[in-house]
């Protein structure tokens, strides 16, 4: 089955103290090409800049569902390595905990995200490609459940202001009745 998407979004980040930034984000999610509200989000994190080339994060997401809530919690380690000029190769461990409402128990997921961005010279525009694969820790689970493949472009609009736009292919995989959805993504991103 396939879907098309509208995922867009604000964030918010601000130095809180000396190499710990904080950041809100708020999120709105289409479905059933992009007709349906699927979910409106709201998330809170923390991340830890003090180790050379190495960030740590730590987020809390509330997600308003149709017919649900799905409280999650998530701790990665981001690695950043320039690989040419202008172009950085980014690679994140995520650890993911959710619940949502209706379900008993926690579901747990390990998330691997590599990305490249190049930012072209002389222009406040930088392009970007990621893959993303999602391996599923809950006890129906222990295998890899999805992977997403993504592009698309950043624009620098005014000081610590930027706008990104992209495509993400979200394709399920090792189930029975595999969804795949094409997601469009708009986000305003501030640094204060």
């Amino acid at each position: 089955m396939q879907d098309f998407n509208l995922w867009s979004g604000i964030s918010i980040k601000t130095k809180l103290v000396k190499k710990v930034d904080g950041e809100v984000e708020i999120q709105n999610r289409l479905d059933e090409n992009a007709t349906e509200i699927a979910s409106n989000l709201i998330q809170l994190g923390i991340k830890y800049k003090g180790l050379k080339k190495i960030d740590l994060y730590t987020n809390y997401r509330f997600s308003d569902k149709v017919d649900s809530y799905t409280n999650r919690f998530d701790f990665r380690v981001g690695i950043k390595e320039k690989i040419i000029k202008r172009t950085e190769l980014s690679f994140v461990i995520k650890s993911q905990f959710d619940k949502d409402s209706d379900k008993k128990y926690w579901d747990s997921l390990l998330r691997f995200k590599w990305e490249i961005e190049h930012k072209i010279k002389k222009q406040k525009i930088f392009p970007y490609i990621s893959n993303e694969w999602f391996y599923d820790l809950s006890d129906e689970g222990n295998l890899f459940n999805g992977y997403r493949i993504a592009f698309g472009v950043g624009f620098d609009t005014f000081k610590d202001q930027s706008i990104n736009i992209g495509y993400t292919r979200d394709i399920e995989i090792n189930t029975s009745y595999p969804e795949t959805r094409n997601i469009l993504g708009i986000a305003y991103k501030l640094d204060l």
